[in-house]
């Protein structure tokens, strides 16, 4: 009879039945099977996107357990670690020996996999057996581990694991200015509309998607950098989508234009595409710019999607992406008693083992975590780096990063707005270029600001939860 019963089970399955086990369970309302061995489980659920075997084994399903031994019921944090999760000797098995250890129970929207786990193989908090050895108790009954099956899907099928987790950088879609005229972006969204769950929900994803959106409606008659009853409005929308970070220029600063200025961003001068703060080894995500006062004639303030332009150049100059991806350009700042300084490539790829990691957004060009670029704060390319002490290389990196440049300056990859008191810009510091045309004013106003904005940077990783968490409880 066993024989009879593990034959009807695939291949991948029956590695996984060295032991009496071998029989399938079926998911109640769907045509779900898992087929299960004395190491592992299989899981077949084509309706559900899992169209080959996915095997689950013990030691993975045992980390994974959502009991309340296992996690805590407030914090839900785990209560142990997954290396006290014993790893069974081989022809041992960490199932308690029992007709049917693995079962499916819940209801039929909610369906759990239950697991019995051997006394034997009890998981032991290795810290507390250490540290409080007196508080750790013997198990004389087996564990029975609880799995959302909802979990195993999710983790069987790439897209449905992505969504789980809101794959922040697989909603962005690279644009050039025409793309962005055909579908009737980039977004702009009140301020009271972005106080609403629904509205703050569309800021971010627009964000996410484009790279850039913009906040129209936000107050300009309180200005100052500092928290309390006269703090600008742009902390307030900071704070709703994020968590502001503070930097050496302060927590939110101010872009003054004036006619004796000491620095070029403060003049009426032309300031080339760049990105900010890139002599920092994690430099801000988002950056938010809030206009409050604008007596000048111009300044129209330029983007561009870095990320459109390594597209083009992965499909038609396919060796100097790489080069840009491979090497490294220093940036620094050297001023005022402080003394920054890091590299980083043009094109950072999504390492394999971090969380930017995941399939290309199209064709076949590799992920891109961020992409690196400011010209106004490179340092002299560092020639210890392999990639530049080779006369070839640093050629070839040479003309890759000149028609990088060159691409930036298309009239065809620029978005052009000018922003109005009470209008806000949020971009993705790290993959949108900014920048401003020059601008006219009364040069007998000495003193005067004539072009005044307010600026801030928020952690990346707080506006990609606001936006998972926004997502979930929709």
């Amino acid at each position: 009879m066993l024989r009879r019963l593990v034959a009807r089970v695939p291949s991948a399955a029956r590695s996984l039945s060295t032991r009496a086990l071998g029989y399938s369970l079926s998911v109640p309302s769907s045509d779900a099977r898992i087929h299960v061995g004395s190491t592992g489980i299989v899981l077949e659920a084509p309706t559900a996107g899992v169209t080959q075997p996915f095997v689950f084994d013990y030691v993975w399903l045992r980390d994974a357990c959502r009991s309340a031994e296992s996690v805590h019921p407030s914090t839900q944090q785990k209560l142990f670690h997954t290396t006290d999760v014993p790893l069974a000797a081989p022809g041992d098995s960490l199932l308690h020996a029992s007709e049917q250890p693995v079962r499916i129970a819940g209801s039929a929207d909610a369906p759990e996999l239950l697991i019995d786990y051997s006394p034997k193989h009890a998981v032991v908090n290795e810290f507390t057996r250490t540290i409080s050895p007196e508080a750790v108790k013997v198990a004389d009954a087996p564990h029975t581990a609880r799995i959302p099956l909802s979990l195993l899907f999710d983790h069987a099928v790439a897209k449905r694991y992505a969504a789980s987790h809101c794959d922040v950088l697989s909603v962005a879609e690279p644009w050039d200015a025409a793309t962005l005229k055909e579908n009737g972006r980039p977004l702009s969204i009140s301020w009271p509309e972005v106080k609403t769950p629904q509205g703050l929900l569309a800021l971010l994803t627009a964000a996410l998607r484009d790279g850039f959106a913009f906040v129209t409606e936000l107050p300009t008659e309180k200005t100052s950098s500092e928290p309390g009853p006269d703090a600008a409005s742009l902390r307030e929308l900071a704070t709703t989508i994020g968590t502001l970070r503070h930097t050496l220029y302060g927590t939110l600063w101010n872009v003054q234009s004036i006619a004796e200025s000491r620095n070029i961003a403060y003049t009426n001068l032309d300031l080339g595409f760049h990105m900010d703060l890139l002599y920092f080894q994690n430099p801000p995500r988002f950056q938010l710019l809030h206009m409050l006062r604008k007596t000048v004639s111009g300044g129209q303030n330029l983007f561009v999607d870095s990320m459109k332009i390594a597209e083009i150049m992965w499909e038609h100059h396919r060796d100097e992406w790489e080069a840009l991806a491979e090497t490294p350009v220093a940036y620094h700042y050297v001023n005022a008693g402080e003394h920054y300084y890091y590299t980083h490539p043009v094109f950072e790829v999504a390492a394999p083992a971090e969380g930017h990691a995941g399939p290309s957004l199209r064709g076949t060009m590799p992920r891109l975590a961020a992409i690196n670029y400011s010209p106004p704060f490179q340092a002299p390319l560092p020639l210890q780096s392999p990639a530049l002490r080779d006369p070839a290389r640093r050629e070839l990196f040479l003309r890759a990063f000149n028609r990088f440049a060159r691409l930036t300056h298309d009239r065809g990859m620029i978005f052009e707005r000018a922003l109005e008191p009470g209008e806000c810009v949020l971009f993705d510091n790290r993959r949108v270029l900014h920048s401003r045309t020059g601008f006219e004013w009364n040069e007998s106003e000495k003193g005067h600001i004539g072009r005044w904005l307010k600026g801030a940077y928020v952690e990346g990783d707080s506006v990609w939860s606001r936006y998972r968490a926004l997502r979930n409880a929709q």
